[in-house]
């Protein structure tokens, strides 16, 4: 049998691995999606181990649930995870957040584990991971101290529930490579 010269010396036989491994992976669905729901304390800190692991380029949604939650406080009144607007101060993990703000961090396994950068959340968020770590979450207070307490977050009081929503980026199948 002649084969065609525009085709090389292979002919067809490269079009069915090809075609077959498109398929496969264009067929194969994995959900690549973790979705959890975690309670925060307001008077947590150092702040609380989520129990979610990132990798860099996750995307991560985070919503406050309002039907499992309560308002949370950390000075004159109940507050939303949006915080009290109108204050901020230069003593806060995140001195450009209000106060009671939803914040977080991404670091190691140990809560104690300085914090690279904190980052506003509130009662809604979404981004990309620049980190891999743990997410670790908690209300925008004063870490130094309030009074005789060691503390500002040790006044603060009552938790609100929030979902989290990791995507990963990647699919990794060992036999197919990486793929967007």
């Amino acid at each position: 049998m002649k084969r065609a010269k525009w085709l090389g010396s292979k002919g067809l036989d490269w079009i069915v691995p090809t075609v077959l491994g498109a398929l496969v992976v264009w067929v194969v669905q994995i959900d690549n999606t973790l979705t959890t729901d975690v309670s925060v304390d307001a008077c947590r800190f150092p702040f609380a181990h989520s129990g979610v692991r990132l990798g860099t380029g996750d995307h991560v949604a985070v919503e406050v649930l309002p039907e499992y939650s309560d308002l949370w406080t950390c000075g004159p009144a109940p507050a939303t995870a949006d915080g009290y607007q109108d204050q901020r101060r230069a003593e806060f993990v995140r001195p450009d957040a209000p106060l009671c703000m939803l914040v977080g961090y991404v670091a190691g396994d140990d809560p104690g584990e300085q914090a690279i950068a904190y980052f506003p959340i509130g009662s809604r968020r979404s981004w990309d991971a620049d980190r891999a770590g743990v997410l670790y979450l908690g209300a925008n207070d004063d870490p130094n101290g309030c009074g005789q307490l060691a503390t500002c977050h040790a006044v603060n009081a009552r938790k609100i529930v929030i979902r989290i929503e990791v995507r990963k980026p990647w699919l990794d199948l060992p036999l197919l490579g990486q793929f967007r």
